[in-house]
C-alpha cells in the first residue's frame, strides 16, 4: 500500500510488505518492545527525529485504515492527541484501548516467555484497570519451544481457578 518514496530502506521495506489489517506501531523511546517484535530504531539522539516527524514521514508512504491510541493520551498529552488526530481525516477510524474492551476484549496474556519487565507490568495494570482476565501463554512451540519460564511472569499472576470456571461457563452458554 505504498504511496511515495521513503529514504530509510528498512521502514520502506516494512511498509511495502504491508496489506490490509496489518499493523505498524510508531512509538517514542519510552515504548516497551517485546523481544519477538521486529524493531527499527530511528533515534539519533533523544527526540531526533521527533515522534511527529517520524509519523509524518511514514504517512507520506502508508495508507492508514485505522489508528489505536492509548486512552491515557487524552489526559497525559491532549496536545499530542490533537496533533496526531489532525494528521488523519474522518475516513480513518480512531480507537482507544478501552474501546476494545467495550467491543468485547475480555482478557490479556500476562505470562509468556517474551513478556517481562515493564511490558508485563503494563499488562497486569491493564488487566486490573479494565477488569480483564489474565491468561498465561501455554503454546510455546516453534520459536518459543523450550523457552517457557525464561523471562515469563509467574503463573500465579494468571487467572484463578474460579475465574477460569466463570470463563468456561460463559462459553457453554
Amino acid at each position: 500500500m505504498r504511496k511515495t518514496v521513503l529514504l530509510n530502506s528498512m521502514v520502506s521495506n516494512v511498509i511495502s510488505e504491508m496489506g490490509h489489517t496489518d499493523m505498524l506501531t510508531v512509538g517514542d523511546c519510552g515504548l516497551p518492545i517485546p523481544e519477538y517484535v521486529e524493531r527499527i530504531d530511528l533515534a539519533l539522539k533523544l527526540g531526533v527525529p521527533s515522534f511527529l516527524e517520524t509519523l509524518d514521514t511514514i504517512l507520506e508512504e502508508l495508507c492508514v485504515e485505522r489508528i489505536i491510541l492509548a486512552e491515557e493520551i487524552k489526559t497525559a498529552s491532549p496536545e499530542m492527541e490533537k496533533a496526531v488526530l489532525s494528521r488523519f481525516g474522518d475516513k480513518v477510524k480512531v480507537e482507544y484501548v478501552p474501546q476494545l474492551v467495550e467491543m468485547g476484549l475480555n482478557g490479556i496474556e500476562v505470562s509468556h516467555p517474551h513478556l517481562f519487565g515493564d511490558t508485563a507490568r503494563q499488562a497486569l495494570r491493564a488487566a486490573e484497570q479494565y477488569g480483564l482476565y489474565r491468561s498465561g501463554g501455554t503454546d510455546h512451540t516453534g520459536a518459543m519451544s523450550g523457552s517457557y519460564g525464561r523471562n515469563a511472569v509467574p503463573a500465579t499472576e494468571g487467572i484463578t481457578e474460579e475465574e477460569y470456571l466463570t470463563i468456561k461457563e460463559r462459553r457453554l452458554d
